[in-house]
This record gives structure tokens, sequence and C-alpha cells, in this order.
């Protein structure tokens, strides 16, 4: 018995090192995922903004060549708000936007954490995907993490 119950304990041993190690691979797998799917956004909205930018530029070309014609500044109109939106593409391909946004989304994922019953983020009542006490198990957070974060918090004032 006891050569059986070494074996076993071997193999369920195994078996947990086996499942810690394959868990290990796919959150490095899904970390390169999402660090592919980010490059892919951002190189579009580079070209994006590339392409926003030559049209933007050309409506201000024509507008100017427009209003000397016409000796009326009416057709330099449009080009304000393209260069809003210009500038505003501009931050999000190389600027620091996607810094913000990110900022900010931890903090509405921090603030949903804190409403409890009033979290924005709760599934509806009747939802076919889970019911509510599972929605909890899988987005709680440990207090390990919550005395982490409010120690950083108070670091960082």
């Amino acid at each position: 018995m006891g050569i059986a119950a070494s074996i076993q304990s071997s193999m369920q041993n195994s078996m947990k090192e086996n499942a810690k190690t394959m868990i290990e691979n796919q959150k490095k797998m899904q970390m390169q995922v999402r660090e592919m799917q980010m490059a892919v956004n951002m190189a579009r909205m580079r070209d994006m903004f590339r392409w926003y930018a030559s049209f933007a530029g050309t409506v201000m070309v024509l507008g100017t060549v427009a209003a000397i014609k016409l000796k009326n500044p009416a057709p330099l109109i449009p080009s304000l708000p393209m260069t809003w939106i210009c500038a505003f593409q501009y931050d999000m391909a190389y600027g620091n936007k996607l810094n913000r946004v990110r900022k900010e989304a931890g903090e509405i994922l921090d603030e949903k954490w804190r409403l409890g019953d009033e979290n924005p983020f709760l599934l509806p009542e009747n939802n076919l995907l889970m019911d509510q006490f599972t929605y909890e198990q899988y987005t709680a957070r440990s207090t390990k993490e919550v005395i982490e974060d409010l120690l950083n918090e108070k670091n960082s004032e």
C-alpha cells in the first residue's frame, strides 16, 4: 500500500505542476495576443491619422484658395473642426492618450468594485450567461489586492 500511495502522491504532484505550467503558459500567450492586438490597433490608428491628416490638409489648402479667390473667409470654416479632430487622432496615435484612457479605465474598475450592488457592470437579472453569485466570484478582488491598492494610493500622494 505504501508504494501505491507514493505513486499516487507523485502523480498528483506531477499533475498539479503540469496544471500550473499550463496556466502560466496560457497567461503568457494571452498577454502576447493582447500586445499583438494593441500593436495592430495602434498601427491602424496611425494609418487613419495619416489619411485624415492628408484629407484635412487638402481641405485646408482648397479652402484657403477658395477664400482668396472668393474674397470670403467662409470656405475656411470646415478647417476649424477638422484641426480639432486631427489633433485628437494625433494624440491617440502618437501621443499619450492611450495611457490616459488606460488610467481612467483603471479608476472606473476600482470605482465599480467599491460600489457593490450599485455597480453599473452588473449583469441583467435574467441573463443566460451566469448568475449574480458566479459573476461576483469571477470579478471579486482579494483583500490583499485591495490593501496593496490602498497603500499604493497613500504612497503616491
